[in-house]
């Protein structure tokens, strides 16, 4: 039994905890203290919860290993212009603040894809193996549902991106708890006959 909560106060920072994608992120402690660690490459993530739960802190916790990853690209996407993710703008090789902005980086992660998927298939390969030449493309997105509102049209994108996990292409977002999205976001529009992309 523990005498002390581990979450009863803020928790320092205590460095990266990897220098890899293919590496188990420590993105904190579980209530028995022992550490929680997440692998993301070839998934998605969402960091769900009510104003003030935490939900920058884990992004930024995130933002932190993943900059310590040679092996690593790192996008962003955040509508607020920037509040949330400016701060690591020197790590980020790709900031939207805007939701026209938002749009031409999820396309161009889309194709970036799929070009990773035509190379994999002449090559008989099954998945992206990432490293410093060939890095995984990690999206970070600050509030995902006020990219659904402001820009609907990248909606299309982040499916696609999301669902590509072969290709070393990993979503993380935060959404608030009362309007978290469906995760991964349906690769299906309101009123199509089919996917929104080519399969």
């Amino acid at each position: 039994m523990l005498e002390i909560d581990p979450h009863a106060d803020a928790i320092p920072w205590p460095g990266p905890s990897v220098s890899s994608i293919t590496e188990p992120i420590e993105i904190g402690p579980f209530e028995d203290a022992s550490p929680c660690r997440v692998l993301l490459l070839r998934r998605n993530g969402l960091v769900g919860g009510v104003t003030g739960s935490g939900k920058s802190g884990g992004l930024n916790v995130l933002l932190g290993n993943l900059s310590a990853c040679r092996d690593v690209v790192i996008w962003g996407i955040d509508l607020k212009r920037g509040i949330e993710l400016g701060p690591w703008a020197d790590c980020i090789d790709r900031l939207a603040v805007t939701p026209d902005q938002a749009c031409a980086l999820l396309a161009d992660a889309v194709a970036i894809l799929e070009a990773r998927a035509a190379e994999m298939a002449a090559k008989g390969r099954r998945t992206w193996e990432p490293s410093p030449e060939q890095p995984a493309l990690v999206i970070i997105i600050d509030e995902f549902a006020e990219l659904a509102d402001d820009a609907p049209a990248a909606k299309a994108s982040a499916s696609a991106t999301a669902s590509t996990p072969a290709a070393a292409a990993t979503l993380a977002a935060a959404a608030p708890a009362a309007r978290t999205p469906r995760w991964p976001p349906p690769t299906r529009s309101p009123g199509s006959a089919g996917p929104s992309r080519s399969t």
